[in-house]
C-alpha cells in the first residue's frame, strides 16, 4: 500500500491532482495526510541492552587507605547528566574487583536507556550511598563517555575525596 506520510510538497501537489481526477474530495486528502493515516510517524530505535564490564583497580598509592569494611559503588551516569542508570556494590579491600553492568544492574527499569554513560567509582567508608565524606577514595573512567556495550573497561581509583 502507498503512504503519503514520506511525501515531499512537490510530490503532494502532484499526488492531489491524481486524487482529484478520480473524485476523491479534497477533504479526505487532507485528512489523510494530517493524520498519518496508513503510517507511523515514530522510528524505531534500535534497543541495546545494557552490557558493560571490566575491572576497579586501587592506584597502589592508596592501598593503606583499604579497609576490610569498605564499600565500593561502581556509578554509571548518563553522560548528559542526571541520576544514576545504574549501580553495582562491592564490600572490601581484595582489587582489583571484575564488574559486570548488565540490565538488572539498572535503577530504573523499563525506561529507555539510550545515552552513553559515565563510569565513577566511590569507596565509601561509612557504607552509605548517600553520604560523600572527605577521605572517601573515587576513580573515574579515564575515557568517559562509555557505550551502553563496552568490554576490557579499567577503571582505577586514585583520589581522595577533600
Amino acid at each position: 500500500m502507498f503512504s503519503l506520510c514520506h511525501l515531499n510538497l512537490i510530490e503532494l501537489l502532484f499526488w492531489r491532482e491524481i486524487m482529484e481526477k478520480r473524485k476523491v474530495t479534497e477533504f479526505i486528502l487532507i485528512l489523510f495526510l494530517f493524520t498519518g493515516a496508513g503510517c507511523s510517524r515514530k522510528e524505531e530505535k534500535k534497543v541495546v541492552q545494557l552490557d558493560i564490564s571490566g575491572t576497579i583497580q586501587l592506584d597502589t598509592n592508596l592501598l593503606r587507605r583499604a579497609s576490610a569494611n569498605d564499600t565500593i559503588f561502581l556509578i554509571a551516569r548518563p553522560a548528559i547528566g542526571g541520576p544514576p542508570a545504574a549501580v553495582q556494590k562491592f564490600t572490601g579491600k581484595n582489587y582489583p574487583y571484575s564488574f559486570h553492568l548488565t540490565e538488572q544492574s539498572r535503577m530504573l527499569a523499563g525506561k529507555p536507556l539510550d545515552v552513553p554513560l559515565n563510569l565513577t567509582v566511590r569507596v565509601d567508608k561509612d557504607g552509605d550511598a548517600i553520604t560523600k565524606n572527605p577521605g572517601d577514595l573515587l576513580g573515574a573512567y579515564e575515557k568517559n563517555p562509555v557505550p551502553l556495550q563496552a568490554e576490557n573497561i579499567s577503571i582505577t581509583i586514585n583520589e581522595i575525596n577533600p
